[in-house]
């Protein structure tokens, strides 16, 4: 019914409500609403701001709007694919993201089982990497382990994009399996044109070393910028404007 009534508004009276309701809810109409944990939808959405509608892949999704870095792009009428292993996890997606593609199952360059790690609490910290628990100061002890089914993304991209579709971004969030999760790709093939992949090391000179940033680059991707806890990296295809957005969207418009 809500999206009816948008279709029937003329476009300059739905801006004046969305400012409108903006104003009511967050105190400013030029506020801007962000669900992830530090604004990486925001710089999505910046970078993107002239592709109106695209297509993500979102591995390591956890919640379909909690700390999500791709709901506000679905919100905006973007569409994709929502993986994350937890057993149970994507029925909340179902209900809340029906328009997705959204799976239950981990990533790993070849198919089959791996042991994942459940952390009690919110799951945010559930991984692979018994590595990564160390390095986080977590317990390993707390942790669930939990066989769960894993696919390449080279496997689920073979059946859920089309031949002739773009992947715009891809959002990996796996709790220090990274660089695992990247080697399952088949890059000749699927060239998403931003990837933001998580980190949290401090930014420094150092991280022109780490093995993510030398396996991108070998794959012809850029590192254009850093969040507190993550890497984004651009295709060297593509180039940005000097305002900041993709550039090759800005000139199609």
């Amino acid at each position: 019914m809500i999206a009816g009534l948008k279709r029937l508004l003329p476009q300059g009276l739905k801006e004046r409500t969305k400012r409108l309701m903006k104003k009511w809810a967050l105190g400013s109409p030029d506020c801007a609403i962000s669900f992830s944990s530090n604004g990486q939808d925001l710089m999505l959405s910046y970078l993107f701001f002239y592709k109106g509608t695209g297509r993500y892949v979102d591995v390591g999704a956890h919640h379909p709007s909690r700390g999500s870095n791709s709901y506000l792009l679905y919100l905006k009428g973007w569409r994709g694919i929502n993986i994350d292993p937890l057993p149970g996890c994507m029925k909340e997606f179902q209900r809340v993201r029906p328009l997705d593609v959204n799976l239950e199952i981990g990533i790993a360059e070849h198919e089959g089982t791996a042991t994942y790690f459940v952390m009690p609490g919110a799951g945010d910290m559930n991984t692979f990497s018994p590595e990564f628990l160390e390095k986080m100061h977590v317990g390993r002890d707390l942790a669930k382990p939990t066989e769960v089914r894993t696919r390449p993304l080279q496997a689920i991209f073979d059946e859920h994009v089309p031949p002739a579709e773009t992947i715009d971004v891809l959002m990996i969030d796996v709790e220090g399996y990274e660089l695992e999760v990247l080697k399952s790709n088949d890059w000749e093939k699927y060239r998403p044109v931003v990837i933001m992949a998580e980190h949290h090391d401090e930014l420094s000179v150092e991280i022109y070393k780490t093995e993510i940033v030398r396996y991108l680059s070998l794959h012809r991707y850029r590192l254009i910028s850093k969040t507190p806890s993550e890497l984004v990296f651009l295709d060297h295809s593509y180039e940005l404007h000097p305002t900041g957005v993709i550039a090759k969207f800005l000139t199609a418009n």
